[in-house]
């Protein structure tokens, strides 16, 4: 099936769900519940959802079907009609609640939304719109939503997801790839982060994604293309990275972005290609004394115009940009003492002809301009 949701646009005051979806019933404190809204098209075949939780479940798929016991571990499936089901929205296509409850005194331990219906091929795109989780008793890596979250076995694209609302979780470690190619996510807010230690390519691909709130990630080690191919992000939050020393690509292809904050990135060693084509960034400040890797860290950046790396000790190149003298003797200040021969290029640059490069060579950098 080929037919799925445009990405609707978000207010002023951000993402605003559709008045013509199902309602999300209220959920209790410490309830366990998974609640999963899908679309569901006027096509043969096509309307196909799977899923698997771990702890013994009970399923209600919300087109009036007999509820589903299902054993823990094992892939639940189902297959709606356009006729079977109501509530149409104004775009055409008609919706069913999907509702998850452990079965008995069971827990609920893992969410995996990683799963392909029998006989469908792998990499289709799931019919999930909006997704609402209270699972207090998922812990470790046991959450996957994005593509490839889960290593092995098939996967799934959640192109049409526009919601993922996470009410309680419990001590979850990663994050990796937790919406990866969710290309229509517009709203995550926060939740249980505390745990966390590896946030890699955490909403890669998101490309409807414009802001994230303010994740606790003080135990985050990792933040490796957290953003990578968000082209519609415009701002993140200061998050803390005290913990982290992985960047590396981090905002590629943020076309969006155009400026970050001023991050803790004392214990940071690599930042290759964190800004690659992030075309509209205009200023970025670094504490970067402990950085030992900055190939291609600022690759297609028409727009760049103040840049500061604070205690630099290795080259790098900031070529082809905006940078005035007075902005690259700024950065050739903030520079450390060069780590054996090392090269600033700032070629392509306004100032880079008139900039004092004695500021830089007397750190024992070697400059082209």
């Amino acid at each position: 099936m080929s037919t799925y949701i445009k990405a609707r646009g978000t207010t002023a005051t951000g993402w605003q769900r559709p008045s013509d979806w199902i309602a999300i019933p209220s959920i209790a404190p410490g309830e366990q519940v998974f609640y999963g809204l899908v679309a569901v098209y006027n096509v043969i075949g096509g309307n196909r959802v799977a899923f698997t939780f771990a702890g013994n479940y009970t399923v209600d798929w919300g087109d009036g079907s007999a509820l589903e016991n299902v054993l823990s571990g094992v892939k639940a499936e189902h297959s709606y009609t356009y006729a079977s089901v109501s509530n149409p929205t104004s775009e055409g296509w008609r919706q069913a609640l999907i509702k998850v409850i452990p079965t008995g005194v069971a827990n609920i331990t893992t969410v995996n939304l990683q799963q392909t219906p029998t006989g469908i091929s792998n990499g289709r795109t799931s019919q999930f719109m909006d997704i609402v989780m209270s699972v207090p008793n998922v812990t470790g890596t046991n959450l996957y939503i994005g593509t490839n979250a889960n290593s092995i076995g098939s996967f799934t694209n959640h192109r049409v997801l526009e919601r993922v609302d996470i009410r309680e979780i419990g001590a979850i470690t990663s994050l990796f790839n937790m919406f990866a190619n969710c290309s229509s996510l517009q709203s995550v807010p926060l939740f249980n982060t505390a745990s966390v230690n590896n946030m890699t390519s955490m909403f890669v691909s998101c490309i409807s994604l414009q802001s994230v709130p303010l994740f606790n990630t003080a135990s985050v080690t990792s933040m490796q293309a957290m953003f990578s191919g968000c082209t519609f992000l415009q701002s993140v939050p200061l998050f803390n990275t005290a913990s982290v020393t992985n960047m590396p690509s981090m905002f590629v292809s943020c076309i969006s972005l155009q400026s970050v904050p001023l991050f803790n990135t004392a214990n940071v060693t690599s930042m290759n290609l964190m800004f690659n084509g992030a075309g509209s960034l205009y200023e970025a400040n670094f504490n970067m004394a402990s950085v030992t890797n900055t190939t291609q860290m600022f690759v297609n950046i028409v727009s760049l115009q103040k840049f500061t790396a604070t205690g630099l000790t290795r080259g790098i190149t900031i070529s082809g940009n905006l940078l005035s003298a007075t902005e690259i003797n700024n950065f050739f200040t903030s520079l450390g003492t060069a780590s054996g021969a090392q090269t600033i290029v700032v070629t392509g640059n306004p100032g880079a002809a008139t900039c004092d490069v004695t500021i830089a060579t007397l750190k024992g950098f070697i400059v082209t301009i």
